[in-house]
């Protein structure tokens, strides 16, 4: 059994002169200058998920054989087309939330073990090799958002005695853990997956809010003063997957 595996690129250019925005004209421009380039290739199995690195020289791929149900983590080199199986297939542990490191030398995961309650987060290099234990009890509601530098880690925390959804960053191995958003989930909640800055001084993040119909808003804060803005006016829906 095989599957394709999909390859989006934009390619966006912007205008010198720009006429009326309220004009038709605008809208025309605007979908010409944007260039879509879709690239498949074949892998040898079911692609449960995968992320493509920041240099866009490398894809991991997480692939689920259904009739052994196994499950297994490849890295592709695609200037090489070359495959490299970093996590051999196994039936005993469930990987997901892949995302790169800046640098893309490095995937970040979760692994869960069958009948083990605990998730771990874990992080190896994209050539192979032993894979590094991050954090043991890893509790978070969304995958890592990488600091520019490596150093420090963000996701979304659920607060198990009060429902609250946090934003937290710490390092890399969980220490040094603050809170740097924080939602009750009954009136506004945090959702989706957070990102951080490339000047590595914010992190953006989805608000969903039942306040004049559910919808969600981009915002960001600042990591120096917690202070947040929106990100534009638009509102819509976007669920976790």
């Amino acid at each position: 059994c095989s599957s394709d595996l999909v390859l989006g690129a934009g390619l966006y250019t912007t205008f010198r002169n720009r006429p009326d925005p309220s004009s038709r004209s605008v809208e025309a421009n605007a979908g010409a200058a944007t260039q879509i380039r879709i690239t498949p290739f074949n892998v040898n199995g079911a692609v449960r998920a995968g992320a493509i690195s920041p240099d866009g020289k490398y894809v991991a791929y997480l692939l689920r054989d259904e009739a052994k149900v196994e499950m297994s983590l490849w890295v592709r080199h695609l200037p090489t087309t070359s495959d490299v199986q970093i996590i051999p297939p196994s039936k005993d542990i469930y990987v997901d939330w892949l995302v790169f490191s800046p640098d893309s030398n490095y995937v970040y995961y979760r692994v869960n073990s069958v009948g083990q309650a605990p998730a771990l987060l874990n992080k190896v290099s994209v050539v192979g090799g032993t894979p590094k234990r991050l954090i043991v009890d890893f509790k978070a509601d969304s995958p890592v958002t990488v600091s520019p530098d490596g150093q420090k880690i963000a996701y979304i925390r659920t607060r198990s005695e009060s429902g609250e959804l946090d934003l937290v960053v710490s390092n890399e191995d969980g220490t040094d853990e603050r809170v740097v958003v924080s939602r009750k989930a009954n009136t506004q909640w945090l959702n989706g997956y957070p990102s951080w800055s490339p000047d590595g001084k914010a992190i953006a993040f989805y608000e969903a809010s039942y306040h004049g119909g559910l919808h969600n808003i981009l915002k960001t804060v600042r990591l120096d003063d917690g202070s947040e803005q929106q990100l534009g006016t638009a509102k819509w829906y976007r669920g976790w997957y």
